[in-house]
């Protein structure tokens, strides 16, 4: 399955489209996405990571994901049997995926529509404090929504040299 775009949508009205990366990182939040592809640029090449067995939790106002990830192509001349690199490359996917998060809550806030369901989560936490909000998109659009990022690299590929170097005989 192939994510492109998201309509949103309010009792039944069309409200708007969100873009590629917006409808990823709403998806990424609602845990809707099993794997996804995640493309690094290096000086020399470029490094491929797969991300597998995504887990999204909201609770409260902060998201939460955890996910492992395998290194599925790479042409940088990085040694991929160090463990610093192996966590440059997790903190460089974390930093990602957390990116595509925030532009879709940032997307849902501008247009104040709660596509999350934090409202719905706050209701059944406590609903006399729900019911004194007097228009929860409008206090959606103006939450401090924290999200956390945990990403584990547990296969990555040939180690010795890259598929090109193979090739070239290097």
């Amino acid at each position: 399955l192939k994510l492109d775009t998201v309509a949103l949508f309010n009792d039944d009205k069309l409200i708007d489209y969100a873009s590629k990366d917006e409808s990823r990182g709403i998806n990424l939040a609602l845990n809707k996405i099993e794997a996804m592809i995640i493309k690094y640029n290096c000086k020399d090449g470029y490094l491929v990571t797969q991300i597998n067995n995504v887990k999204s939790s909201i609770d409260g106002y902060k998201i939460s994901i955890k996910t492992t990830g395998d290194i599925i192509e790479n042409t940088c001349k990085i040694d991929l049997t160090d463990p610093d690199k192996i966590s440059e490359i997790e903190k460089d996917t974390e930093k990602q995926i957390k990116k595509l998060v925030r532009k879709g809550v940032n997307y849902t806030q501008n247009i104040e529509l709660d596509v999350l369901g934090i409202g719905n989560l706050l209701y059944k936490e406590n609903p006399k404090k729900f019911k004194k909000i007097d228009d929860w998109n409008k206090y959606y659009s103006k939450l401090d929504i924290d999200i956390s990022v945990q990403a584990r690299i547990t296969t990555k590929g040939s180690s010795k040299q890259s598929l090109k170097e193979a090739l070239d005989g290097n």
